[in-house]
């Protein structure tokens, strides 16, 4: 994709993100702030109506998710290793003539 494409007047994304990085900081913070506390209140409230007016600690599970990203970056891993090899056993124009088809 050309860097001017998504802009007719050829302002490019870095210069995008340079005019509009304080706004995107206010942007993400106050999107921080107020949804983080809106999440706790609603969590807090529900865990109290769940659970007899009682609020229930909550500990994320930090070794299943280890694992379970352990386990997605390593299939990433075999899956780009194998594809890369697949890739470069067959000659480019091969690979040429696929991608035309």
């Amino acid at each position: 994709m050309n860097r001017f494409s998504a802009w007719a007047d050829g302002i490019t994304q870095a210069e995008i993100f340079q005019k509009n990085s304080p706004l995107q900081h206010f942007a993400a913070l106050s999107v921080l702030l107020v949804g983080l506390s809106i999440a706790v209140a609603v969590c807090r409230e529900v865990s109290r109506q769940s659970f007899a007016g009682e609020i229930v600690p909550y500990q994320f599970p930090i070794l299943e998710m280890s694992l379970f990203l352990l386990v997605l970056f390593g299939l990433e891993f075999l899956l780009s290793a194998w594809t890369a090899g697949r890739q470069r056993k067959r000659s480019l124009v091969e690979q040429m003539r696929e991608m035309e088809s």
